[in-house]
């Protein structure tokens, strides 16, 4: 079962979606969207990236991911309100060049 979770007022939601990767090992990838206009902000479901928690802080939130099978250490994403760019480590990107840095994490 998908898990939604809404931030900055009902604007965007993040989707946990779970897939098996091995018995019984299962990650819950990030699927972040505008709820009003349904746009995909970022979608790593089917990849290796399970979403450890969220948080919204001061017009921020930061999505705490970690990659499987979780021997090395997480990342977060950090998503400005009205803006909606994605930073990771003070970098901002775009969905697809995103999705293309986190695959060179180890």
């Amino acid at each position: 079962m998908d898990r939604v979770s809404t931030y900055f007022d009902g604007q965007v939601s993040v989707t946990a979606i779970p897939h098996e990767m091995r018995m019984s090992h299962w990650i819950y990838a990030p699927k972040v969207e505008e709820v009003a206009t349904q746009n995909v902000l970022l979608d790593l479901t089917g990849g290796l990236w399970d979403l450890v928690g969220a948080s919204e802080e001061n017009e921020t939130l930061t999505l705490y991911l970690r990659k499987y099978p979780g021997v090395s250490e997480g990342v977060s994403i950090s998503i400005r309100k009205g803006e909606y760019l994605l930073c990771l480590n003070g970098r901002a990107y775009e969905a697809s060049t995103l999705r293309m840095a986190l695959e060179s994490y180890p």
